[in-house]
């Protein structure tokens, strides 16, 4: 499924995660409860690896 991170600045990246909304659902929980100023994610996008920090991301659109 694809997974599309709005960030502050405009940008939008978009992710695929395999259809297991466990890894998902670790990968999320495990960014959002551990956000500080200083704390970054690793985004695997389309076109390539993208270091996103969490308190930039403005919106998380997950398909229903």
């Amino acid at each position: 499924m694809e997974v599309k991170f709005n960030l502050r600045d405009g940008q939008t990246i978009t992710t695929e995660f395999e259809d297991n909304l466990g890894d998902l659902e670790d990968f999320l929980s495990r960014s959002l409860g551990e956000t500080d100023s200083t704390s970054v994610a690793t985004l695997k996008a389309k076109d390539g690896i993208f270091l996103v920090r969490m308190t930039d991301v403005v919106s998380i659109k997950i398909p229903s």
